[in-house]
């Protein structure tokens, strides 16, 4: 009876430790299915990161050159206005040559002083958008370094918890089979 009731509690103990071992891999399995996911979900995030990134910059670039667009044909209406208001003053009177000769150098030089302060403004404008664009991308690159340097902190902490509970599983493994030997 004695020899009885000591094999049932053996199988029993076997039992439960057979149970215990298939509930232990059952949660490794989901511990590796749910580092999986959050990987994907990491991916898909990055993804819709740099596609908006793409888009602000695609945006970003046609505004500017539409501004630009903009700018030169303002340019060459205002050229255009003085060199029409130039030839008005040409053919205003002709008994007064001298005098329109006089008044058409100053307005050239004025038109050509003013164009070229407003060439010097556009070129100073041109200048802060590219050095404005360059900080933006100079900071965006710091940022994808950054996200890319934790990324990579993270896998390696994914990586080294894996191959611990790899161990882990081994080593239960490892005593199960000692157990049952």
């Amino acid at each position: 009876m004695l020899k009885e009731q000591w094999a049932r509690e053996l199988m029993s103990d076997k039992e439960a430790e057979r149970q215990k071992f298939i509930l232990n891999r059952e949660r490794n399995i989901e511990l590796i299915q749910h580092n999986a996911a959050e990987k994907e979900l990491r991916t898909k995030q990055s993804d819709l990161e740099k596609a908006r990134d793409r888009e602000l910059l695609e945006a970003a670039l046609a505004r500017d050159k539409a501004v630009a667009e903009i700018e030169e044909a303002e340019r060459i209406k205002r050229r255009n206005e003085v060199i029409a208001l130039q030839a008005y003053y040409k053919q205003s009177e002709s008994d007064k040559n001298a005098y329109e000769k006089l008044i058409d150098e100053f307005v050239s030089a004025e038109a050509e002083r003013q164009f070229k302060m407003r060439e010097a403004q556009w070129q100073r404008e041109e200048q802060a958008k590219i050095n404005l664009l360059k900080d933006v991308y100079n900071s965006r690159e710091k940022d994808i370094l950054l996200k890319q340097a934790m990324k990579k902190e993270m896998d390696w902490f994914k990586e080294n918890e894996r191959k611990q509970i790899e161990a882990s599983i081994a080593q239960q493994n490892a005593e199960f089979e000692a157990r049952e030997a």
